[in-house]
């Protein structure tokens, strides 16, 4: 990996030792929300720090691969469980893909709202005056 392109000098405002830190931590069930925190954190910094766009976007995408992993590491541990006490099934299992599509539908729907909003923001082609 080349070391990311920076627009500009800028400050950290997070601390990106404690981000270095958590993100070395050993990659565990019980360390999966410190581990998806500091990869969210990491993106600001990104953002924080200037990075250009194809370094801040190899970053989003990086941490998005992270807390995909991590949220199957949690999901496989579930089921694992739930296996271990009888209680996974078929139905067990559509209620949860359906409360899934629910919960991704909802989630889209924020962001259709959010893209909806940037596409309002003014351009460089815009009088903004």
């Amino acid at each position: 990996m080349k070391k990311p392109a920076k627009k500009k000098g800028a400050n950290p405002r997070i601390c990106e030792d404690v981000i270095m830190s958590t993100l070395l931590m050993p990659i565990t069930l019980p360390n999966t929300e410190a581990l998806r925190t500091a990869a969210t954190l990491a993106v600001i910094d990104a953002f924080d720090r200037g990075l250009t766009r194809e370094a801040f976007i190899d970053m989003l995408n990086c941490s998005n691969e992270l807390h995909n992993y991590l949220s199957r590491i949690r999901t496989i541990q579930a089921m694992h469980n739930m296996q271990k006490e009888g209680v996974l099934s078929e139905e067990v299992l559509t209620k949860a893909f359906d409360d899934l599509v629910k919960y991704s539908q909802a989630a889209r729907s924020v962001m259709v709202r959010y893209v909806s909003v940037v596409q309002k923001c003014p351009t460089a082609a815009d009088n903004v005056h």
